[in-house]
């Protein structure tokens, strides 16, 4: 591969036709061993037993544990599920027709007729979850109540309990959020592999074994928020998802709607009870300031019979902590909720309140009126965001579509002028500047059409970890396929540009053979980096082994780029600099001659070094620019991003930096992060967001 590097970059360099006759002989001894390696690689990588495999795995397993046990540990706490001081929420054994029968998942042996039962009733609070969970043997649980009663908080819980068992006798708990879900359109197994990548960063081929070897135990939050006509076909896949365990949230009523024809075999079924007036008197008092006497009048109204709007409001946990923030400042008071007149109007209050208690706080903090607008904008689109959670990457798709082909035609069009233009300065000595800018411009101009009209969705941001030597081998396999398709299009594109403009100055015969030499050179060149680019891109996106945040995907998917443009520049320039081909520069060209004059110095062998590092460095660094703005367009999330970023901050719909202002809203407490995206809140804060501000 280096030989084949090094005679392919210096024979462009010197564009000899005759050197370049006697390059084509030794192509062919290149690619034969330049294929035998990547092929020996790939047999090494495949050979051996099913172990070797499954270590791989096992290791990747690891890592997504690590990953997902650190991410929710903070969350959990950012939630306020574990300090200071979290609300009492407490379970118990739901209806009993919408459970399965206990015998299904008591464990017990209860072959025969008259089998005594053990007792099947499951309670306890939130806390308590996990030893809930150990009495169901089958591993399937589910986990109903009211719009933010705690279940959510319930699930989380018990994840980071399970997280804490050892690894050899659990499956590694995953949560994932069923909002986003098609389950007409994929099933249950290969929608999780997909959130696998866009929630956890996890290699898409290493997330389908993950998820199709029994790896994983999926906690899955919110079938009411799949849509009323697609909940059934979710209840059936959900039926057949292989028989393992599971962790299922919904709210009671579209629970009780969904299992109405069937209940889901061998799960048992807890409801989440709503939080009685004397835990919501004793948090709302004890969570803020000692001024507890600011509290009575809504103590009062707690503890009202018959009960009170704000009795009927305030028995979840989320309108609790909604109330303690609303509030927290000394100069409001909380009994102005003693005076509406229904629950609905209580609850609008403190949904409203969120906003402009968090904000505005001084004249340099961002303004109430502009976070809400920035968040209503980010709730109306959240269709095409999520559609349960805030993916910073898929921003382009909130444009028109005529401005996001734009938009893609001018990444594709701006990077591959760049690339044509560097290799033609450098590469194609013989051409003037004017043919190159015309022959460079022509190549971004069919590369923008090109881009504009395949438009593609926005990729997910690429994850990077130092590759093994596994890692390697799965990248040059991957990259062996885009070598040969961008190589052999590439070079038509050169060649055919070469043919025309030597052709207009020498003639149709001189031209149609300047572009049969320079396509299969330019082809060669062009394949090589491509593989490299694409290979160091699929070798060095691993799983992460720390949390995950929306911050950390993107300045991950930025590492990515550079270290794609650093390992693409190592690769071309150290083969081209240790073992280049001397019969290609002979070094007695280079031996001390005799000065003409004595103005002229002795050339000599460090010369001969000097251009031939020169020569590498010049190679390499072009090589690495044209991986690193491929990648840039190809695999980073972050160009197109920042360039629909700044379309739609023109049209005042959003800050010019969106990470930064969600995640200052993370710290309010205004959105929450799963993974990879942002969730607000509730659904409730998104669907009150939406509506015109009172």
């Amino acid at each position: 591969m280096a030989l084949f590097l090094g005679t392919a970059g210096l024979v462009l360099w010197r564009s000899s036709t005759a050197v370049l006759t006697e390059w084509l002989a030794l192509t062919g001894v290149s690619v034969a061993a330049l294929v035998g390696w990547v092929i020996k690689g790939i047999r090494q990588w495949h050979s051996g037993s099913d172990a070797a495999e499954t270590r791989q795995l096992a290791v990747a397993a690891a890592d997504l544990a690590m990953t997902v046990r650190v991410t929710w540990s903070r969350e959990a706490v950012h939630r306020g599920l574990i300090s200071p001081l979290p609300v009492a929420v407490r379970i118990r054994s739901a209806d009993a027709r919408i459970a399965a029968h206990p015998a299904q998942w008591l464990g017990a042996d209860l072959a025969g007729p008259e089998a005594t039962l053990p007792p099947a009733q499951l309670g306890g609070t939130a806390a308590d979850i996990a030893d809930v969970y150990a009495r169901v043997s089958t591993g399937r649980l589910v986990i109903i109540g009211a719009p933010g009663g705690g279940k959510t908080g319930a699930a989380l819980l018990l994840l980071l309990a399970l997280s804490d068992l050892p690894r050899a006798v659990s499956r590694i708990p995953v949560w994932f959020a069923l909002g986003s879900w098609d389950p007409v359109a994929k099933t249950g197994e290969g929608w999780m592999a997909d959130q696998l990548v866009t929630t956890y960063g996890t290699p898409r081929a290493v997330a389908r074994d993950l998820v199709g070897t029994g790896y994983i135990l999926p906690i899955l939050d919110g079938l009411d928020e799949i849509p009323d006509v697609h909940r059934s076909a979710a209840m059936v896949r959900l039926r057949t998802l292989d028989g393992g365990p599971m962790v299922l949230t919904c709210r009671t009523k579209e629970y009780t709607q969904a299992v109405a024809a069937r209940v889901l075999d061998g799960a048992a079924v807890v409801e989440v009870v709503p939080v009685d007036p004397a835990t919501a008197v004793a948090y709302l008092t004890r969570s803020g300031s000692a001024d507890t006497a600011r509290w009575d009048d809504v103590a009062r109204a707690l503890n009202a019979d018959p009960p009170s709007p704000c009795r009927e409001a305030l028995n979840t946990p989320l309108m609790l902590s909604l109330a303690r923030i609303v509030y927290q400042a000394r100069d409001s008071d909380p009994s102005e909720l003693t005076a509406h007149a229904t629950a609905v109007q209580v609850e609008n209050q403190l949904l409203d309140g969120l906003v402009p208690a968090v904000y505005g706080r001084d004249p340099a903090d961002t303004t109430a009126e502009d976070a809400r607008r920035w968040l209503s904008y980010l709730a109306e689109n959240l269709h095409v965001l999520g559609p349960v959670g805030i993916a910073w990457w898929r921003l382009p798709l909130c444009l028109p579509s005529g401005l996001r082909r734009m938009t893609a035609g001018l990444a594709w069009g701006v990077s591959a002028f760049i690339c044509a233009l560097s290799s033609a300065l450098i590469l194609a000595i013989y051409w003037t500047r004017m043919q190159s800018f015309v022959v460079s411009l022509g190549v971004g101009l069919t590369a923008a059409l090109v881009g504009a009209a395949v438009a593609s969705a926005p990729t997910t941001p690429s994850q990077w970890r130092k590759p093994g030597i596994r890692d390697i081998a799965r990248g040059l396999k991957a990259g062996l396929a885009a070598g040969l398709t961008v190589g052999a299009a590439g070079g038509l594109v050169v060649g055919l540009a070469t043919g025309f403009l030597d052709g207009l100055r020498d003639g149709f015969r001189a031209g149609f053979t300047d572009a049969t030499d320079v396509m299969l050179g330019a082809a060669a060149a062009i394949g090589i980096l491509a593989a490299l680019a694409f290979g160091f891109t699929v070798a060095f996106s691993r799983q992460q082994r720390n949390a995950v945040s929306p911050v950390s995907a993107f300045r991950a998917d930025v590492k990515a780029s550079l270290m794609a443009w650093l390992a693409t520049t190592l690769a071309i320039a150290v083969p081209i600099f240790l073992l280049q081909p001397a019969y290609l520069i002979p070094e007695s060209e280079y031996v001390a001659q005799p000065p003409e004059s004595e103005d002229v110095p002795l050339q000599g062998p460090p010369h001969y070094w000097f251009w031939v590092s020169l020569g590498a460095l010049v190679l390499g660094f072009l090589g690495g620019l044209v991986s690193f703005l491929w990648f840039l367009v190809q695999r980073s999330a972050v160009v197109r991003y920042r360039m629909a970023v700044e379309i739609i901050a023109w049209r005042s719909q959003l800050p010019r930096r969106p990470l930064r202002f969600l995640e200052d809203a993370y710290r309010r407490g205004v959105v929450r992060q799963a993974g990879m995206v942002y969730e607000f809140r509730h659904a409730r804060l998104a669907d009150r967001l939406c509506q015109p501000s009172s």
